[in-house]
């Protein structure tokens, strides 16, 4: 017999009427999920408890297990999965960006999230194929650089990175979050929201959890763990960069729930947003269990520091009833 258990990453999970609309998730969808689950066998749990049942993966537990998980401490999360939560009785691990704690700040990545949300709303006055002419113009002449020619391999890369997007998304997501680095990448964010989008400063109160809603989500009793103070490539980082990143989000973590954080998210998730580097940081640090984006069943994982978590998407390939 084998652990069937399964980690499942969420992000937006919204309401029908909500816009701009997000790739991710109506509420109705979730609830499906949860239903699913529950009616396949599984025991939804946080981390921490599947943890604590496979003696930190080397046994099998008690029955299936599902992990629901959320990154970066979206308002979402507490406005649309909380209630759905209470509703079933259930807990879910929740991986918060820190600085938005900390700062009136919104992460590059969500800038260009809203962006691409923004463009494809009907009555959007910009596309992303806009999006793509402007960062390329902006590329050239603020750093010399030309964006990469849209090849055959290109074509096949970008497209394993975003298997769920069109071509040009997948494209554009390749040149801002691979292509690009920092600090360029920021400022070309920067640069595409306030040209397309406008400021930012109405938007940070209302996308992101503050300390409240974390203290009344571990009331609740959910797990809430870090996903880095700033949601950077942290491969792309010196060590130096990699340890304020992941220990700075522990600090003002421990500060808000008064107690210690023990789990953690790597941004973006994939082999090559993060190394051994930043595996041995988070568990000097002392977080006892780190989740990637690898596909895969949790039991399978590699160690404690590169657990396997899958896309929402693809949980039902993972179901064993």
């Amino acid at each position: 017999m084998t652990d069937a258990s399964i980690i499942i990453v969420y992000h937006y999970i919204q309401r029908k009427e909500e816009r701009p609309r997000m790739k991710g998730m109506l509420v109705d969808d979730f609830e499906r999920h949860v239903k699913l689950l529950l009616e396949s066998g599984y025991r939804i749990v946080t981390l921490h408890e599947y943890l604590e049942a496979t003696k930190d993966l080397t046994t099998l537990p008690p029955s299936k297990m599902a992990v629901l998980s959320f990154d970066d401490g979206l308002k979402v999360h507490i406005e649309n999965v909380m209630p759905l939560f209470q509703k079933y009785g259930l807990k879910g691990s929740f991986f918060v960006i820190t600085r938005p704690l900390t700062d009136r700040w919104l992460a590059p990545v969500h800038k260009n999230h809203l962006l691409l949300a923004a463009s494809v709303e009907e009555d959007s006055l910009f596309s992303v194929a806009d999006l793509i002419t402007e960062a390329t113009r902006w590329l050239v002449k603020n750093s010399g650089v030309a964006a990469p020619l849209n090849t055959e391999d290109l074509i096949k890369k970008y497209a394993a990175m975003s298997p769920w997007d069109d071509q040009t998304t997948a494209y554009y997501k390749y040149l801002l979050n691979v292509f690009v680095s920092e600090p360029v990448r920021s400022l070309l964010i920067d640069h595409l929201f306030r040209a397309f989008y406008g400021e930012l400063s109405a938007w940070v109160s209302k996308f992101y959890l503050d300390k409240e809603d974390i203290q009344q989500m571990q009331r609740a009793g959910m797990e809430i763990g870090s996903h880095s103070h700033t949601h950077q490539f942290l491969s792309s980082l010196s060590e130096e960069a990699q340890r304020e990143e992941i220990v700075r989000s522990k600090i003002i973590l421990e500060e808000i729930l008064g107690e210690m954080s023990t789990s953690f998210s790597y941004p973006y998730g994939l082999g090559g947003a993060y190394d051994q580097v930043a595996m041995d940081i988070a568990k000097t640090c002392g977080f006892r269990a780190a989740l990637t984006c690898e596909k895969g069943y949790a039991a399978a994982s590699p160690s404690l520091l590169a657990i396997n978590r899958i896309d929402a998407n693809d949980m039902q390939k993972y179901l064993i009833t």
